[in-house]
């Protein structure tokens, strides 16, 4: 089966942000997207992403196919000249195909079991209810980023609220005497307070400055401790969901 791509989405918005938490992805296809579901290594990072795009698919039809190494699939498609091109999928979802003047290549597939499985689903994704939420945008992750050569001791950060405005802080309150610096996200957010202090992994805010998005909506629920971190527009979205830290 043949499928029509525009190179820059499918790189961009889908494989090269699944690329940052795993070596490997299923893809599905239907005739006006392409979406896929995985979860990292450690199984404490999901990240959602579909385009909003005409494959060529019949409606009605679906398609998905397993890709051991996304990377490599990065590397060869960042090699084709046009903005938009055709790969052909063989019946049994083993090979994927493209043939170009300047380029050709056939890359193998895999099968279900070869495959990590995914923890969750996009059912329960969508029964996740969230406590409160804001936004965070470039400038302020940018700056948050810039705080952390200060806070060296420590890659934690932790989201709380006081006075009406959200504050990020730098440090590891499991730690005594480290060094902390503590920034002031927005003074606009919807929900409930977060009283109790919501710790994760400093190094997924560098994994979102490679989105280049001007503004990430961040929704927490308070009682499971997990944050969901989305980007979209009208052609695409980007769901990153992290259980915060115990402590």
């Amino acid at each position: 089966m043949k499928i029509n791509l525009d190179k820059k989405q499918f790189l961009h918005n889908l494989l090269i942000p699944i690329s940052k938490i795993s070596e490997e992805c299923s893809i599905n296809f239907t005739s006006d997207s392409i979406f896929s579901l995985i979860n990292d290594l450690n199984k404490t990072t999901i990240i959602f992403g579909k385009i909003k795009t005409s494959t060529g698919i019949p409606d009605q039809k679906a398609l998905k196919i397993n890709v051991k190494d996304i990377k490599k699939l990065v590397k060869v498609i960042e090699c084709i000249d046009t903005d938009n091109f055709e790969i052909d999928v063989d019946d049994n979802c083993s090979q994927l195909s493209y043939k170009s003047k300047s380029i050709s290549f056939k890359m193998h597939l895999v099968t279900d079991s070869v495959i990590r499985k995914v923890t969750t689903s996009l059912d329960k994704i969508s029964k996740i209810t969230f406590d409160s939420e804001f936004s965070l945008t470039q400038d302020k992750l940018s700056e948050i980023l810039r705080g952390s050569i200060f806070a060296t001791d420590s890659n934690k950060i932790y989201f709380f609220t006081k006075d009406g405005n959200v504050f990020a802080e730098l440090t590891d309150k499991t730690t005594d005497n480290l060094d902390s610096v503590t920034f002031c996200i927005t003074d606009k957010f919807t929900g409930g307070q977060l009283i109790d202090p919501l710790p994760f992994s400093l190094e997924f805010l560098r994994l979102l400055t490679t989105q280049k998005s001007e503004e990430i909506k961040v929704k927490i629920n308070t009682t499971y401790k997990i944050l969901l971190f989305e980007i979209s527009n009208d052609l695409y979205t980007l769901k990153y969901i992290l259980s915060a830290y115990t402590k």
